[in-house]
């Protein structure tokens, strides 16, 4: 049975709202303390006791990042308070919310002749989930753009910016850097990306993307060679950068050792294009580069050198350009031990491979017989001019009837037209 509410009670009804039933009274700074630690508390054990004491042996891949970061903070970051020895997954999980980037929007800046950062425009994209590697690249574009306009040298705005770590946490929110696609769906976005990680301290992440996708059994071909050409567009854009070969020569190292596993046609299909760019330096760069870089990377690149070498004089040139040993030993061992060229060899170079050799060859015995003037070996440089009249006599620019008398030994005529040469 239903009991009727008699009509007399709504007609109260308007006088009992005027009244606020269970008005809470203001607390005071002491309780709101104390309220505020009882949640904290209550929210940790609850975190604990669903997830328990994280595991030591947590998995590289997913705390790279975090562990990264916790070591080396961009300067403009304010470092947090964090409770406990930092070893209770409660502490990292709190950690990983606050420092995500969907979660740190700044306020947009609106002073007039204010210069905007584009990570802030960065940051509101990433929290507004509108951020796409696109994007990314021309956020760092921008940001490498506005640091070279300014005092400091750009390597060193770039270690302080901070955008190589902030780019990293959004492809690890978004979930981006499970593969090695990104960097190959746009190669300009993985070299600017490895110019900020290198900067910033996190050159080992980018290595352990480029080791797990040349290990990958389902890579394509494709994938392969664009892996391939990323590498050469890195080692590049360092030579552009750096005053020595150093840096670029100890990524053709890494390369070459994370890959040692591999097939031999493979590991030369990924050095060969930047090991010749660095191999050109070294033969046809100016003698600044060369003195800028150390002996021990001369003698690393020489060990590698047979992996991506194309002609067989390749490896015996290096000390003919070396600042610290400079030697043509080995160039006129090999020289003299290869047999000489037949006159329709010499008159008749029928493809470019031939040509192109050709010229390498008159060009290094030049330079060989250079060092050897230098140090008054004149008769080992004037058996090479002989050899190059002999063998390359277009090329050489000799004359027919010069040619003609091959049984003469004209020590004057070799060292003149070796000084008429103009060589570095």
């Amino acid at each position: 049975m239903f009991r009727i509410t008699p009509p007399t009670f709504f007609r109260q009804l308007p006088a009992l709202l005027k009244f606020k039933i269970h008005q809470p009274l203001p607390l005071t700074q002491r309780e709101s303390n104390q309220l505020l630690e009882l949640l904290t508390t209550s929210f940790r054990q609850q975190l604990d006791s669903e997830h328990g004491p994280s595991d030591t042996a947590t998995s590289m891949d997913s705390t790279k990042v975090d562990t990264s970061t916790s070591h080396k903070q961009p300067e403009s970051s304010r470092p947090r308070r964090l409770s406990g020895s930092g070893c209770k997954h409660t502490d990292r999980h709190m950690k990983s919310i606050l420092t995500d980037p969907l979660f740190n929007q700044r306020p947009q800046r609106g002073e007039p002749g204010s210069i905007q950062d584009p990570m802030d425009t960065f940051d509101r994209a990433v929290g507004r989930g509108l951020m796409t590697l696109k994007y990314a690249k021309a956020i760092l574009i921008a940001k490498k753009k506005q640091l070279k306009s300014s005092h400091e040298t750009l390597e060193e705005g770039i270690r302080k910016s901070g955008a190589g770590i902030k780019i990293l946490k959004w492809l690890k929110s978004s979930g981006l850097n499970q593969n090695t696609d990104f960097l190959l769906q746009d190669q300009r976005f993985g070299v600017l990306l490895f110019e900020f990680m290198r900067a910033e301290g996190y050159e080992d992440i980018f290595w352990e993307w480029i080791n797990k996708a040349i290990h990958d059994t389902s890579a394509t071909k494709a994938e392969l060679q664009g892996l391939a050409q990323l590498v050469s567009k890195v080692v590049e854009q360092t030579t552009k950068l750096d005053a020595s070969l150093n840096t670029s020569i100890s990524i053709l190292f890494r390369v070459s050792d994370m890959a040692k596993d591999l097939r031999f046609e493979t590991v030369r299909s990924l050095l060969i294009n930047p090991g010749q760019h660095i191999f050109q330096l070294i033969v046809k760069g100016t003698r600044q580069v060369r003195e800028a870089t150390s002996l021990e990377s001369f003698r690393i690149f020489q060990q590698i050198l047979p992996i991506f070498s194309i002609h067989d004089v390749d490896l015996h040139i290096l000390d003919i350009y070396s600042p610290y040993q400079r030697s043509a030993d080995r160039f006129l061992e090999f020289f003299r031990k290869r047999p000489s060229l037949m006159e329709s060899e010499t008159e008749d170079l029928r493809t470019p491979f031939e040509h192109n050799e050709a010229k390498k060859m008159v060009s290094i015995s030049l330079m060989a017989a250079h060092v050897l003037l230098e140090q008054n070996r004149v008769n080992d440089a004037t058996w090479i001019m002989e050899r190059l009249r002999t063998d390359y006599p277009k090329l050489l620019g000799v004359e027919a009837d010069i040619q003609e008398r091959k049984g003469e030994f004209d020590e004057a005529s070799s060292i003149q037209i070796l000084e008429s040469l103009s060589i570095a």
